[in-house]
C-alpha cells in the first residue's frame, strides 16, 4: 500500500489581456513537479494556441474577446481535463 498525494490546481475561467498588469497572462496554478501540455480552442474547433509544456505564457495573442475552450493533460497523460474560459482585453 502507498499514498497517493492528491494534486491541487486552480484553472482560472477568464483573464483579461489588456497590458493592465493585472491578469495579463492566463496563468494555471500547480505544484512544482507538474507539466500541463495545454491546447486552447475558438468556437469553431480551431487551435490558437498549443504548448506542450504550458509556462503560463499566454496572453491571448490576437485572439478576439470571446469564450475559448480549453483541454489540459496533466505530465502527459492520458486524460484531458476540459472547460471553457473567457478572454476579455
Amino acid at each position: 500500500k502507498f499514498n497517493v498525494p492528491e494534486i491541487s490546481i486552480i484553472i482560472p475561467t477568464g483573464f483579461s489581456p489588456n497590458r493592465d498588469g493585472q491578469n495579463d497572462k492566463y496563468v494555471i496554478v500547480r505544484p512544482y513537479n507538474i507539466t500541463i501540455g495545454l491546447e486552447m480552442f475558438d468556437r469553431t474547433g480551431g487551435v490558437v494556441y498549443k504548448s506542450a509544456d504550458y509556462k503560463n505564457d499566454w496572453d491571448g495573442g490576437s485572439e478576439s474577446n470571446g469564450i475559448y475552450r480549453y483541454q489540459l493533460r496533466l505530465n502527459g497523460g492520458k486524460k484531458a481535463y476540459t472547460g471553457e474560459l473567457l478572454l476579455e482585453r
